[in-house]
């Protein structure tokens, strides 16, 4: 398992480095074409727009090729923790909601309490 990684590795790092030296290369001869025409300044400027330009065509295919992952599914109390993050107010008010609640009817809270448990020795 290793070893097929580290062979697909360097199997990247040489594809990479031939892919480098070819552009140096191609950039080179680009160069040495325009020298004569352009001069030394004007040749390396025209390579090294080229070289800008293929830089954010490929950032442009890159960025386009990326999509984010879709969303996980939420258990029933991560979506609570979450919409406690996002409006705060809205939790206290519900939790004081709750609190009225089982101040005024105990046997809800009991009744609540002995599902939970009930759940909990279940599932072992």
């Amino acid at each position: 398992m290793i070893r097929r990684i580290l062979s697909a590795a360097v199997a990247v790092a040489l594809t990479a480095g031939a892919v480098l030296t070819t552009v140096v290369a191609a950039a080179f001869a680009l160069y040495a074409l325009l020298e004569g025409p352009l001069g030394r300044p004007g040749a390396a400027a025209v390579v090294a727009a080229l070289a800008a330009l293929v830089a954010a065509v490929t950032a442009l295919i890159a960025l386009r090729k990326a999509e984010p992952p879709p969303p996980a599914e939420q258990s029933p109390m991560e979506r609570v923790i979450a919409l406690a993050s996002e409006k705060p107010i809205l939790a206290v008010a519900a939790a004081l909601a709750a609190g009225v609640v089982a101040l005024r009817n105990p046997k809800v809270v009991a009744a609540l309490v002995s599902a939970f448990v009930a759940g909990k020795t279940a599932g072992k």
